[in-house]
């Protein structure tokens, strides 16, 4: 099955961002062979670029209730497995 094509991205004044830390990019991306694995960080990296105050956080109850990542990893184990694999290489804390 082909991948679902975007229709592109927005015009720049309203291209909003969200950064992500060079050392996900890098030494983080290197180790990771997991697509899953990959799209579940980069989320949850946008979450928190989005929430207000201090500090920020995210309770793996509310990563369990996001609608994006429900479609992505559509299956609790393969979720739980995933979200583990994260902690574990030190990219969240538990």
């Amino acid at each position: 099955m082909p991948p679902q094509r975007i229709k592109g991205f927005p015009i720049a004044d309203d291209f909003a961002t969200t950064r992500v830390p060079n050392a996900v990019l890098g030494r983080v991306l290197s180790t990771i062979d997991d697509p899953d694995e990959i799209k579940l960080i980069l989320r949850v990296i946008w979450l928190l670029e989005h929430q207000r105050g201090y500090p920020r956080y995210i309770t793996s109850n509310d990563l369990r209730r996001d609608r994006i990542l429900s479609v992505t990893i559509p299956d609790q184990s393969d979720f739980d497995r995933i979200l583990k694999s994260a902690i574990e290489r030190g990219v969240f804390l538990e």
